[in-house]
């Protein structure tokens, strides 16, 4: 079995166990220890081996986060008691009957198709299903019959 310190990594590498033990009572291992308090950042909870991987670690776009955090922006309609994850999606649900029910209910359009006898929450829908196979089967199926005839004369 081979065993590593992780403080003092990669100098320290041991072939037993009483060797490693040995070594993390050591003076060595100790003053590192020390060394490597130096260099903890209690903001992100991360421990840096030497001053140069701390330096960069400050400097990293988390860390920076993390030392000022920017107001999360909550997007939510408490109307319908709905959080969303993204804008588009708040948006979508801002156009969908449920929420137009329930916050202004007189300005729902009823937009509908008689041949299919479909209802439409808004106009988008309405144009998409106009173009779909059913609706326009349905709509060629109505259409009347017309005999052409080939009269010469």
């Amino acid at each position: 079995m081979h065993y590593i310190c992780n403080v003092c990594n990669p100098t320290c590498n041991y072939h037993s166990r009483e060797e490693i033990l040995r070594h993390l009572k050591s003076i060595k291992h100790n003053n590192r220890m020390e060394e490597r308090k130096k260099y903890y950042c209690s903001i992100c909870d991360i421990q840096c081996n030497f001053s140069s991987i701390y330096n960069k670690h400050i400097n990293t776009k988390n860390h920076k986060m993390k030392e000022n955090p920017q107001p999360k922006v909550e997007l939510r309609c408490d109307s319908c008691n709905i959080n969303f994850i993204s804008k588009i999606d708040e948006e979508r649900h801002l156009k969908t009957k449920k929420h137009l029910k329930k916050t202004n209910p007189d300005s729902i359009v009823s937009l509908e198709c008689k041949v299919c006898d479909v209802k439409f929450a808004c106009k988008t829908y309405e144009e998409r299903h106009m173009k779909t196979n059913k609706h326009i089967k349905k709509t060629n199926s109505l259409l009347p019959v017309v005999e052409v005839s080939n009269q010469n004369g």
